[in-house]
């Protein structure tokens, strides 16, 4: 029954996770669109490395926010809004954590994420030994790693289950071979295609927004018309994707936490 403010670095994208978090009366959105780099001249190239725009603007974000609002205490989850949050000095006077699940800050043996530079790495992980600022992470073996590879103390904060529905077995009709997962390197979502068309399979794939342009592209491009992909979808209807499937593989190369991992074994 706590009062739950999301502070945003843009307005957030109209789903049925927005639908569901709209109608809570102790929750409210900041994240009005004030900052955009869209039409820079390209002479730096910002995809790589810390989003400057997005720092920008949960930056004024969290501003308006506090000006109506005392709050007990503040998580942070992206590496963007560690600085314009965590300069503020809150962290002198409430708990502030930054909560993180990312490859580049625990399963160094594996290797840096190569998406971001090597000064973003580097700029990330300097982030985990910010004084007075809690590491938060999703289990417990994360917080093993981030002791063995830093030297620091985490704070193991589980996620929920994110459909509890799943654990119900369902008999329904099955067709299909299920992905879910982001289109990213270590979700390695290209074998799962490339297994889709090399055996002309029926694909279905849970994804992002994102994703969902990306998997249709690589589809497309190879003449595989078979496939249902679904974007941001939650409760029933995501319930039902997934149990619908016949088969799911799930090819990831890394998974820190794995709720892909952990739907993908309810299809069947």
């Amino acid at each position: 029954n706590w009062a739950v403010n999301i502070i945003m670095d843009k307005p957030a994208t109209k789903s049925s996770l927005t639908d569901y978090l709209d109608n809570k009366n102790n929750v409210a959105f900041y994240n009005v669109d004030r900052s955009s780099y869209a039409g820079h001249n390209k002479r730096f190239v910002f995809e790589d490395t810390m989003n400057l725009e997005r720092m920008v603007n949960i930056r004024d974000n969290f501003f308006d926010a506090l000006e109506s609002n005392i709050y007990d205490f503040v998580i942070i989850n992206s590496p963007d809004g560690v600085t314009p949050v965590y300069n503020l000095g809150l962290s002198k006077y409430i708990p502030v954590i930054f909560y993180t699940h990312s490859e580049n800050f625990i399963f160094l043996e594996h290797g840096a994420n190569k998406v971001f530079s090597e000064t973003c790495i580097n700029y990330m992980q300097n982030l985990l030994r910010l004084p007075s600022l809690t590491i938060g992470t999703q289990t417990e073996t994360n917080v093993k790693e981030i002791k063995n590879n830093f030297g620091l103390k985490s704070l193991s904060l589980p996620m929920r289950v994110p459909e509890l529905s799943l654990l119900e077995e369902k008999k329904t009709e099955k067709s299909g071979i299920l992905f879910t997962g982001r289109w990213e390197p270590r979700k390695n979502p290209q074998a799962f295609c490339d297994a889709i068309i090399e055996l002309g399979l029926p694909a279905k794939v849970l994804t992002n927004a994102k994703g969902k342009e990306k998997f249709e592209k690589y589809f497309k491009d190879a003449g595989h018309t078979d496939y249902d992909i679904r974007a941001s979808i939650i409760g029933k209807e995501k319930i039902e994707f997934i149990q619908s499937a016949k088969l799911a593989y799930h090819p990831a190369k890394l998974e820190s936490f794995g709720f892909s991992a952990f739907e993908s074994l309810h299809c069947c």
